[in-house]
Order: structure tokens, then sequence, then C-alpha cells
């Protein structure tokens, strides 16, 4: 499981891009009531758009997100210090953990 040492340290705002979208950037929160969001951000890296809003929690060494969309999904997390990278995920369809037709990964570092 992830200690919670780790999951304080993934509290706040991270900058990222993604290769899954190139040329974007992105804003990827993590909060103390246990929400997160990821949203869109302009050239001047204000928030354009909010994606999608989310509840995390730790699960087996990786993080169990549950959308506002109510799609379960569990990600793979590697965070060291200002970086945190979301390496993909797989969801919850048809009583198993199953890889989507498309990811979303993200490299970040602290804002």
């Amino acid at each position: 499981m992830i200690a919670p040492l780790m999951l304080s340290a993934l509290l706040g705002t991270w900058r990222c891009t993604s290769p899954d979208a190139p040329g974007a950037r992105f804003a990827y929160s993590f909060f103390r009531n246990g929400t997160g969001s990821i949203a869109l951000l302009d050239a001047r890296g204000r928030v354009r758009a909010t994606i999608s809003r989310f509840t995390y929690a730790p699960d087996a060494g990786d993080l169990l997100y549950r959308w506002k969309d109510a799609v379960t999904t569990l990600h793979r997390i590697d965070a060291s210090g200002t970086r945190f990278r979301d390496l993909g995920y797989s969801w919850w369809h048809d009583g198993t953990w199953a890889a989507p037709p498309t990811q979303s990964r993200y490299d970040c570092t602290r804002e």
C-alpha cells in the first residue's frame, strides 16, 4: 500500500505534460479531503477548463480513483521529491480490472 507519508506528499497542485496530448499542459491537484482534479491550462499556465474531478484512496501500492462520472480507475503512480508521474491506469469493467482502449499518462513537477 501507499504509505500515508506518500499520500501527503502528493497534496497540492502539480504542473504536467502528457505524451498522449503533445503540446498540452495540465494542472493535476490532490486535496486533503480526498478529492482531486485535472485541468487543462492555457499558454500562460492559467486554468482553461477542468477536465474532471475525482476522489482518491490508496490501493495495493497504486491510487484508486472514483471519477465524477462514476467510473473507477486504478492508477500506477511514481512519485519522489518534486516529481510525480501517472503511468497509466486500468478501469473496473465487468467485475475485473481491464486496460482501457486509450491511456492518459502525465509527467508532473511541483507547482
